[in-house]
């Protein structure tokens, strides 16, 4: 064999390896399952999910949005439904009316307050005559009578809490997430 053609062979195998090299990244990329989990892919589906949870909270009209034992909403019912009519088109949760819990009760139970059903059903109906005067047609369909996702704090859960927020008694971190001057930072 001479030495030109010995040129052109190794000319040839040089082309030959190059095109092997990179004809693969002319192609989309694969991932190769390795079986191990990458960073985020088990949690940011959880977070994912309560994000949904929360976003689906904000389409609840609870009680205390209502004038007392009344179909009536007060202000801020009134605008929240607002919020919710403006987010209906894009957002597709349903729209709860919390369960009525204070009527006054016929003492069938020795209880003093208790659900109405029939005022629930009225408030219901009044939601859907708003939304629907909104422009929101498909309101019959989503307003719903249920209990809320996750029931407020009581009164004294409340303000044990908020109390709490300021004593600082657990350890070295502030009561609302950030530091306190005991920490020594």
């Amino acid at each position: 064999m001479n030495s030109k053609s010995h040129k052109q062979n190794s000319l040839l195998l040089i082309l030959c390896v190059c095109v092997v090299i990179t004809l693969p990244s002319c192609k989309h990329h694969t991932v190769i399952d390795t079986g191990v989990v990458r960073l985020g892919d088990v949690s940011d589906r959880f977070w994912q999910k309560q994000e949904d949870n929360s976003e689906a909270s904000e389409f609840i009209i609870h009680e205390h949005e209502f004038v007392a034992n009344t179909i009536r909403l007060n202000q801020g019912g009134e605008d929240h439904l607002k919020q919710i009519a403006a987010r209906m088109i894009r957002d597709q949760y349903p729209i709860i009316v919390e369960r009525s819990s204070m009527s006054p009760s016929d003492g069938k139970y020795n209880y003093p307050v208790a659900n109405d059903p029939q005022l629930d059903m009225r408030r219901r109906e009044m939601v859907i005559r708003v939304l629907q005067s909104m422009g929101r047609p498909d309101a019959e369909q989503r307003v719903v009578v249920a209990p809320v996702y996750s029931p407020g704090f009581q009164v004294f859960e409340a303000e044990r809490a908020y109390g709490r927020g300021f004593s600082g008694y657990r350890g070295y971190s502030g009561g609302f997430g950030g530091f306190s001057s005991r920490a020594g930072f």
